[in-house]
């Protein structure tokens, strides 16, 4: 999806990639395995001055019974200039939990917010967010 920036020489975008480390659909995951989100950030900046860090967030929002964590947050670098920017969040297994003991399947989507830091680390107005896909997890 698209960022805002207050610069109107200054464009990007956000997504957000679900991969399965095992090797099978990244739509149906099996909850005892590991799994990626894949964020990629692109941006075009061709008057080289876009600086500081952005910083990533993602989350996943249940579809029945779950909760809705905050998965992790990662501090990105910018170099000026177009970059492509890409961030793994590794998730080990049996996350997100859900349901308590014994755990049962459910269908998540994830979300991914990227707010910018300027170089004194001040939050600034350029953002971006982006939905990624539904994804069941089962309890094999």
């Amino acid at each position: 999806m698209p960022m805002e920036f207050p610069n109107p020489n200054w464009t990007g975008d956000t997504s957000v990639q679900i991969l399965d480390n095992s090797g099978g659909s990244p739509l149906i995951l099996d909850l005892n395995d590991p799994w990626t989100a894949r964020v990629t950030i692109s941006v075009q900046d061709p008057t080289n001055t876009l600086a500081g860090q952005f910083e990533v967030h993602l989350f996943a929002e249940s579809y029945g019974p779950g909760v809705e964590p905050h998965l992790g947050s990662q501090l990105v670098n910018i170099v000026p200039g177009d970059q492509v920017y890409t961030v793994d969040f590794n998730m080990p297994a049996n996350t997100p939990q859900f349901g308590g003991p014994p755990f049962i399947s459910s269908f998540y989507k994830f979300a991914v917010v990227v707010e910018h830091r300027n170089v004194a680390g001040a939050e600034t107005m350029i953002a971006g967010i982006s939905e990624g896909p539904a994804v069941h997890f089962r309890n094999p």
